[in-house]
């Protein structure tokens, strides 16, 4: 109910500070998937980025690795402008959109007209409680010659724009297989989930990439790769006592472990408990990227050739190990170096010789 205490101290709060938007870039993002805000509203970020030469100082290709894989979705959704269907127009005309509650969040959050506002200001304006990092002149003006470059950019932009497109997609899925639709994080988790329901409305003739698409049935967008995203949401889910969380991973589980091991050696202990040696072993050799006959079988195998790593911007993921699962697919460099400190310190153990001697013997 809008006329509950909580909320109404919260529509204060939002529009004493300047209203939606003077939010933040991210929450701007959201609000222009959800429809309350006007991509007009939104910088500039084009997936034709993508196109430039690797050596180019602004390509994405150059990023750290969590800001990359952001900025890939985040950029096909932009290039496609795509918004949420009920944030569309009614075709029964007067304005009003499909949904009332996209209706009544334009309503309650912007402090002017969403058909009159002035979304050039959006674009600049951030509420000083929010600014931790102000954007500097170059930059603003940097946003200012991109936005220019969306409005006037004809057939040019249009012909990249549908080119970038296609590589974000490519490399969106690319990525999706890798990590067993895992991601790198829940980030961009969220916005690739998105973008493969997105997909579907444009490959399956609903709309063009250039603007908001009909939306299909719900059954028409529940592809394979959709569903096989759904089974991974709650790798990054918890109950904790004060609620649902979402960690910034999908856990710290071969992290934990390899410094839970070298605990273990340092303190004296391992041939006190062999059976937690061998089976701690057991666990890291699992761990260890594509290592296990069923994960080399598996489709992310095919992209460790030199080809896939140099197109999708990956270093060998193959004997590598993770922050988190084998299943995330991202080797870290001293994630592994803990993991195999890890491993060797264990097989100097004679309880974990002869657990291999005995494997070896069942083999």
């Amino acid at each position: 109910r809008a006329d509950e205490r909580a909320l109404c101290r919260a529509r204060e709060f939002v529009r004493s500070h300047g209203g939606a938007m003077y939010t933040s870039s991210w929450a701007k993002f959201y609000l222009c998937l959800l429809g309350v805000l006007s991509w007009e509203g939104h910088n500039s970020i084009p997936p034709e980025m993508w196109l430039l030469p690797d050596w180019f100082p602004l390509h994405p290709g150059r990023m750290w690795c969590h800001c990359r894989m952001v900025y890939l979705p985040m950029g096909y959704l932009y290039g496609t402008r795509h918004t949420y269907s009920g944030a569309m127009p009614d075709p029964a005309g007067g304005g009003a959109t499909r949904d009332p509650l996209v209706a009544a969040l334009r309503e309650e959050l912007l402090l002017e007209d969403y058909a009159t506002a002035d979304w050039a200001l959006c674009r600049h304006v951030v509420a000083e409680i929010d600014n931790y990092s102000p954007i500097g002149r170059l930059m603003a003006v940097m946003q200012d010659v991109m936005a220019l470059y969306e409005r006037r950019g004809g057939w040019f932009k249009r012909a990249a724009r549908r080119r970038g497109l296609a590589f974000c997609l490519d490399y969106i899925r690319a990525e999706d297989v890798q990590t067993n639709y895992v991601d790198i994080g829940p980030v961009n988790k969220v916005l690739n989930m998105l973008v493969v329901w997105a997909a579907t409305r444009v490959e399956g003739g609903g709309g063009d990439a250039g603007g908001a698409p009909a939306y299909p049935p719900r059954a028409e967008c529940a592809t394979d790769e959709f569903k096989k995203h759904c089974l991974r949401v709650p790798d990054y889910l918890w109950v904790a006592e004060d609620g649902m969380k979402m960690p910034g991973d999908n856990g710290s589980q071969c992290w934990d472990t390899s410094f839970a091991v070298q605990a273990v050696m340092e303190a004296g202990l391992a041939d006190e408990f062999p059976e937690l040696c061998s089976r701690t072993y057991a666990y890291l050799e699992r761990t260890q990227i594509l290592s296990t006959p069923t994960s080399a079988a598996s489709d992310a195998k095919g992209f460790e050739r030199r080809a896939m790593r140099r197109k999708y911007y990956r270093h060998v993921s193959f004997g590598g190990w993770p922050f988190s699962t084998s299943a995330h697919g991202w080797p870290i460099s001293d994630c592994t170096a803990e993991g195999l400190k890890a491993i060797l310190l264990l097989r100097e153990r004679a309880c974990v010789a002869r657990a291999l001697a005995d494997a070896g013997a069942g083999a």
